[in-house]
């Protein structure tokens, strides 16, 4: 059945009026619905931080890091052989600008509402949005950089084994592309973000949001499709629809910024 959904699904999803998903999803959430989010670099935009997949040069890079700085500090070899060069970059810029950034109403709608939140996002800001207890509703299946480890051996700084020629410089506690290590930040990450999604799966038609996702690297498209399989309703919010093998012809797609939407939502559960 799942397999001939999405054969249906052959052609772009045309939008749905934001406000009348607005309205569906404030009447499910005063019926008690379950809500879970998958979000990408899009539910950050609107934080000021740019996805490095976005069009331009700026896109390229985390947070308009120089053209040398990206392939430096978002390389997992580079950490290996010029680990000062790389953290120069990464601590110059992209620490800063996610220091500096403050969550949007994606984010505080999401942990307003009590969401379990799975994301790639390493800015800190789905934490950020609820109470102190709120970080055990969100998986940054991809680490964070609220936390780094040694560039070398990939342990704590108090622990570091001095094992390889990198040891001793400090890095995020993400996954980098090339990457040889995997931090215990990502790893637990996982772990938790299966349980989010069986214990959404054990709701009554869940509301499921796909928020500014890529699908560049499908991180998401095994989670997406358990969901599926307990009747929960999709909402993609994008700025482009997703792709035909991620989508389903009873899913929803609000062409509109994360923010915007949620903004939206938020006035029509008459939150304040």
């Amino acid at each position: 059945m799942l397999g001939e959904a999405y054969l249906i699904s052959s052609l772009p999803m045309e939008p749905t009026d934001p406000a009348v998903v607005a309205r569906e999803v404030a009447t499910a959430l005063r019926a008690g619905s379950a809500v879970i989010a998958l979000t990408g670099a899009g539910a950050s935009v609107e934080s000021g931080i740019a996805p490095y997949r976005a069009p331009g040069v700026t896109g390229w890079m985390w947070s308009g890091l120089a053209l040398v700085g990206y392939p430096i500090a978002g390389c997992g070899h580079a950490w290996d052989n010029w680990p000062r060069v790389a953290y120069f970059f990464y601590s110059r810029f992209f620490r800063a600008s996610v220091r500096a950034a403050t969550p949007n109403a994606c984010h505080t709608f999401l942990a307003d509402i009590g969401a379990s939140v799975v994301t790639t996002n390493v800015d800190d800001l789905h934490e950020r949005a609820g109470p102190t207890d709120y970080a055990d509703y969100v998986a940054a299946v991809h680490g964070t950089v609220s936390a780094e480890i040694c560039a070398g051996c990939g342990r704590g700084a108090a622990a570091c084994a001095h094992s390889h020629a990198a040891c001793g410089y400090p890095r995020p506690a993400v996954l980098l592309f090339g990457d040889r290590l995997y931090p215990d930040t990502a790893a637990a990450a996982v772990r938790r973000a299966e349980y989010l999604v069986d214990r959404a799966k054990a709701s009554d038609t869940p509301l499921v949001f796909v928020v500014g996702v890529s699908w560049a690297l499908p991180t998401f498209a095994q989670f997406l499709a358990e969901l599926r399989t307990c009747g929960g309703r999709i909402i993609h919010v994008n700025v482009a629809p997703p792709p035909a093998e991620y989508s389903a012809p009873n899913d929803v797609f609000v062409r509109e910024s994360a923010a915007a939407f949620f903004k939206r939502c938020r006035e029509k559960y008459h939150m304040r």
